[in-house]
């Protein structure tokens, strides 16, 4: 083997390594989204959600989760993930957040307008506030974390 094939490999290699952070990290926040909107509809109905809210909740999942993770993808939420937290990262994730936030309230008042299915954008607004916070809350924590780890496996100072 030359080592033309061989940088040939290792750089097909990296690439697919890449590729897969970038799912991994994908479905990771599709998982928080929606355990964190799932957790703030239980908080608003004191872990009772009534029986005529059930509709709304499975009809707004997929629309909450969907621009979510679309807004994410705009902010860049899904790279540079691994390597160190800074103000830039908190800065992306309050700012796509409260964008998702902002289109989620405006769907509520003007979604119907737009042909949208009540039970889509009619979620109770407490919820969509609660949901912000814990989304905000769980992806920095998990950075943290990350970052809190990576340094002490270094033996940085933390």
């Amino acid at each position: 083997m030359n080592s033309e094939t061989t940088d040939s490999f290792f750089n097909s290699f990296l690439l697919r390594i890449g590729a897969a952070r970038v799912v991994i990290l994908f479905a990771f926040h599709a998982a928080v989204f929606t355990g964190c909107y799932l957790l703030a509809w239980l908080l608003r109905f004191d872990f009772k959600v009534p029986p005529e809210y059930l509709g709304t909740f499975k009809s707004s999942l997929p629309l909450v989760v969907g621009i979510q993770l679309l807004i994410g993808l705009f902010f860049g939420f899904y790279q540079g993930w691994w390597r160190y937290v800074g103000m830039a990262d908190v800065v992306r994730l309050v700012m796509g957040l409260t964008t998702s936030l902002i289109l989620l309230l405006l769907g509520w008042y003007v979604g119907t307008s737009f042909g949208l299915n009540p039970e889509q954008v009619q979620v109770p607004r407490g919820v969509l506030l609660v949901d912000w916070a814990f989304a905000l809350l769980t992806l920095f924590g998990a950075r943290a974390v990350i970052r809190v780890g990576r340094d002490r496996m270094r033996g940085g100072e933390t």
